[in-house]
């Protein structure tokens, strides 16, 4: 199906704002077990260059800080497993219900 467009000023795609262009140091992928047992993602955390908690989070997870240049095959993979496991339990989640219409109506009577 071809997409074309009434003003050749337009972009084709939405821009992701101030991130377009930003180089993307990683994803933490969010994965829930299915009934086969098989993980899908739900959905994933781009970590984005220019952001300091993304890039000390990347470099962590990584093991690509100052000292880590130590670490070699086994216990390079035991080791981002062990930070993967440290950041996933500092996770805290929440749940956001989307509000009907009337509940988002402003109370101005």
């Amino acid at each position: 199906m071809a997409v074309s467009r009434k003003d050749a000023s337009a972009p084709a795609r939405t821009e992701g704002g101030n991130t377009a262009g930003k180089k993307t140091l990683g994803f933490l992928n969010l994965n829930l077990p299915t009934a086969s047992g098989n993980p899908i993602r739900v959905d994933a955390i781009r970590f984005i260059e220019g952001n300091k908690t993304h890039e000390q989070l990347a470099l962590y997870l990584g093991c690509q800080r100052p000292g880590d240049e130590k670490l070699q095959g086994d216990e390079l993979a035991a080791e981002k497993v062990r930070r993967m496991g440290e950041v996933v339990a500092k996770l805290q989640f929440s749940f956001n219900p989307v509000r009907t219409d009337e509940e988002s109506m402003l109370d101005l009577v």
